[in-house]
């Protein structure tokens, strides 16, 4: 069973892949959950799987920083 955090964790990581393939700019993303934005964006290191997830999710971003935005959706 997947715990919805990660769940998203991996929709973030698997759209953040494909758009850096594609090459598309300026891209925002939007996510309901907020313990995923803030896990993205505090960059702390947490062991759990959600946390591998997020940790994985980093890499693209990394790369094209100016070009994604994570925001929270409520």
């Amino acid at each position: 069973m997947c715990h919805a955090a990660v769940g998203e964790a991996l929709g973030l990581f698997h759209t953040s892949q494909w758009i850096s393939d594609m090459q598309f700019d300026n891209v925002n993303f939007g996510l309901n959950p907020k313990i995923t934005i803030d896990a993205f964006h505090q960059r702390q290191v947490d062991v759990t799987e959600f946390g591998k997830v997020i940790l994985r999710c980093w890499s693209p971003f990394s790369t094209y920083v100016s070009n994604f935005n994570v925001k929270f959706n409520r």
